[in-house]
């Protein structure tokens, strides 16, 4: 994984409002969103 990619995913796990800090470690890239919120 390239510091590039790392950030975006560092942004989108910060977008989501949700995200409680197990949840940001837990993100799913194909969904775009973290478990949090994917299992709602």
């Amino acid at each position: 994984m390239t510091t590039e990619e790392r950030k975006q995913l560092k942004q989108k796990i910060v977008r989501c409002k949700k995200a409680i800090p197990a949840a940001r470690l837990m993100f799913i890239p194909q969904s775009n969103r973290c478990v949090h919120c994917a299992e709602r």
